[in-house]
């Protein structure tokens, strides 16, 4: 991976020092709310922070297609956390209507918290508010108590399922529960992601939820997301070698402080099958490359 600008912009390897990735997120609760780009990225996350490495043992974690099913992905990556993650999660069939994907991982040893819970566009976001307040109450184990990974479907006896319409309505109204300290945000390829107003609406939701968990309100981060220059879907932005751009939400809604992984730049060998499991998601190498980026940000 080249970076835009070099090294010099994102000088720590957290990959090559887990305490001091630890010390950044230590005491704080980082919740990303994204697609399918944004749970590899969180499964690569929490894998690094909890074995050392970001790299898992085949099948790997950044890649559903190597398990057998959604229910066995779901199963095997929570069971490598060592009982350190809840997984809201269950999905019958590569359909993603009837499903839930929401993961919360805890480990107490280091006082690292980060959740996960995916958005789908216009679909909204799709819960259990159950678990969601077992763990709002520090409760994992009573969380994690009413289904396992896998299995967590809308007819579990005890659970409630929720539908938050828009991303705006669980920012503004669930993730205050959470008491984000850092809180990234990336629609990806999902229709229906919002107008402007809609944007604007959600930032400044967001800004108060991290402000209410005790950060800054410049710890939103907005992630945009890029597909290979060999798909094009309507509607969205393709920045041709950029693979991911993502910008903080600044209290104007400027977007600042951007950052990127670039693709094939001069010299650099890279191809877009280096980068790329299909024409949209990566390959795990560069999740690792992300939250490295994510980290240093974080860290600022």
């Amino acid at each position: 991976m080249v970076m835009d600008g070099g090294w010099e912009c994102y000088p720590v390897r957290f990959d090559e020092d887990l305490a001091a990735a630890e010390q950044v997120l230590a005491g704080k609760h980082l919740v990303l709310i994204g697609d399918s780009l944004t749970r590899y990225q969180y499964t690569s996350l929490v894998y690094f922070l909890e074995n050392g490495h970001f790299m898992s043992p085949p099948p790997d974690n950044a890649w559903k297609a190597e398990f057998e099913s959604w229910n066995d992905y779901f199963r095997i990556t929570n069971e490598r956390l060592h009982g350190n993650e809840v997984c809201d999660c269950y999905r019958p069939s590569e359909q993603i209507d009837g499903s839930y994907e929401n993961r919360y991982y805890y480990n107490p040893a280091t006082d690292v918290r980060i959740s996960y819970l995916q958005w789908r566009g216009a679909r909204g976001i799709y819960l259990h508010d159950q678990i969601l307040d077992a763990v709002v109450d520090g409760d994992m184990a009573r969380a994690g108590s009413y289904c396992r990974a896998g299995e967590c479907g809308a007819d579990v006896p005890g659970l409630d399922p929720v539908r938050f319409t828009s991303a705006n309505d669980f920012v503004r109204d669930g993730a205050p529960r959470l008491r984000p300290h850092f809180l990234v945000l990336n629609c990806g390829h999902w229709a229906g992601c919002g107008t402007r107003a809609e944007f604007n609406a959600l930032a400044d939701s967001a800004r108060d939820a991290v402000v209410k968990g005790g950060g800054h309100e410049r710890n939103v981060i907005w992630k945009m997301t890029t597909t290979s220059a060999t798909r094009g879907i309507a509607g969205h932005k393709h920045c041709g070698p950029f693979v991911a751009r993502g910008a903080r939400v600044s209290p104007d809604d400027r977007v600042s402080e951007g950052f990127r992984v670039l693709v094939g730049a001069p010299g650099s060998g890279v191809t877009l099958g280096d980068v790329f499991e299909d024409t949209i998601h990566f390959h795990a190498e560069v999740y690792a490359e992300l939250n490295n980026i994510l980290l240093n940000v974080l860290a600022t």
